[in-house]
């Protein structure tokens, strides 16, 4: 039996007026889990929380907004990440007002992954 309110939760955005402190740089995706593996694998050692009932968030460590993106994004990938119940994502990096809302599709999360597995091997 699904719970009405999250089934309502969209799967591929992410709102930018979210409850969470901007003195921190952290990664939010939708989902309603906080045990969701992939969201746990690619926040630890942080804890994942849930706001607004339809999206999981965690603090992230990092200062380049393009190195912390492009890490959590690959994590995601090599987390095995389910896009069909998750797939947006926002990242936002500490003291700043805006946030980097990215809709994450599968093409621009294998292409995050190619580039990973490049740099890796």
């Amino acid at each position: 039996m699904s719970n009405s309110s999250t089934s309502s939760c969209p799967t591929n955005l992410v709102p930018v007026d979210l409850p969470i402190p901007h003195n921190l740089t952290y990664a939010v995706i939708p989902g309603t889990n906080a045990s969701d593996p992939w969201m746990v694998d690619c926040c630890h050692p942080s804890p994942v929380h849930v706001v607004n009932t339809c999206w999981e968030w965690c603090q992230l460590n990092g200062t380049n907004e393009d190195d912390v993106s492009s890490d959590f994004n690959a994590c995601m990938i090599t987390s095995k990440r389910n896009l069909s119940q998750s797939n947006g994502v926002l990242i936002h990096m500490s003291g700043t007002t805006s946030n980097s809302n990215n809709r994450a599709t599968f093409a621009g999360m294998a292409l995050v992954a190619l580039t990973a597995s490049v740099v890796l091997f």
